[in-house]
């Protein structure tokens, strides 16, 4: 287990990456493209006047969550698939 977690460290300094960088990288597209895709279906449904039984203050706090695990996962992806970032 100590191996894994320093395999996993090493990937963050600069000049490193992990081997399957372009795979991680095309999870990473899907994920958003998917994520856009939901929030399109829900504005159009709204806008249609189908509205989703949920408060403004329940959307704003999913909304809230989501968005900083995206931009964790964001950040994360783009250090451990780049050799040019990373901490030195």
């Amino acid at each position: 287990m100590i191996k894994e977690y320093q395999a996993f460290l090493e990937a963050f300094k600069a000049g490193k990456s992990i081997k399957n960088a372009a795979q991680v990288k095309n999870y990473t597209i899907f994920g958003n493209n998917i994520g856009l895709l939901l929030i399109a279906l829900a504005t159009i449904s709204q806008g249609l006047g189908f509205h989703i039984p949920i408060s403004d203050d329940d959307m704003l706090s999913v909304g809230k969550g989501l968005g900083s695990l995206y931009l964790l996962v964001n950040a994360v992806t783009h250090v451990v698939t780049s050799e040019k970032v990373g901490i030195k």
